[in-house]
């Protein structure tokens, strides 16, 4: 048994083990409760995988990830009751990009390369990748959609997005020293 607050980092991850995107989660913890749990019994339960441990009966934050690896192992191990609820991904070395090659061709959406010796937090010593950019901005508001546009002969026509009821354009920033600055549409 574990000591009360212990703080685990990781993801819920799509049923049955298998790699996905965020939606095959989300589709599941975005329902109500009866419909996540008749979704499971359907295609499969819910999993968490745990990267990191930050928090046993004191904080780990300060030790190097491969110490904080080596608790998290145990932590997990000592959870495991014969099911597959939580686990921890086994440790890649070596050939990182054949790695990441597999785990995009298993559907999985990226890795994460960290350095061992890091402290928990230290956004220099990782690095996330994936097929595609992804950007965390903060939706400062949105544009209202043309009703017409007008076409390369000059004729106007109603826009798709006015005759649709979506809005013209969402307008996005970013925290910079605790000021919203707003970056474009």
């Amino acid at each position: 048994k574990l000591p009360p607050g212990t703080i685990f980092d990781g993801e819920m991850m799509p049923p049955n083990g298998r790699r996905g995107k965020s939606y095959d989660v989300t589709k599941i913890t975005g329902s109500l409760p009866e419909t996540a749990i008749w979704l499971q019994e359907q295609f499969g339960w819910l999993s968490y995988n745990a990267f990191d441990i930050l928090h046993l009966s004191f904080s780990l934050t300060g030790l190097p990830f491969y110490q904080r690896r080596e608790k998290l192992e145990l932590a997990v191990n000592s959870l495991l009751d014969g099911g597959e609820s939580i686990r921890y991904l086994p440790q890649e070395k070596g050939l990182k990009k054949a790695f990441l090659h597999r785990v995009w061709d298993e559907g999985g959406e990226g890795v994460i390369l960290k350095n061992t010796s890091a402290v928990y937090g230290d956004r220099q010593a990782w690095v996330k990748v994936k097929p595609t950019l992804t950007y965390d901005v903060v939706i400062t508001g949105f544009q209202e959609a043309s009703l017409m546009s007008e076409k390369v002969g000059g004729e106007m026509s109603p826009t798709k997005f006015a005759e649709r009821g979506w809005i013209g354009a969402v307008v996005y920033g970013q925290w910079k020293n605790d000021k919203l600055i707003e970056l474009g549409t």
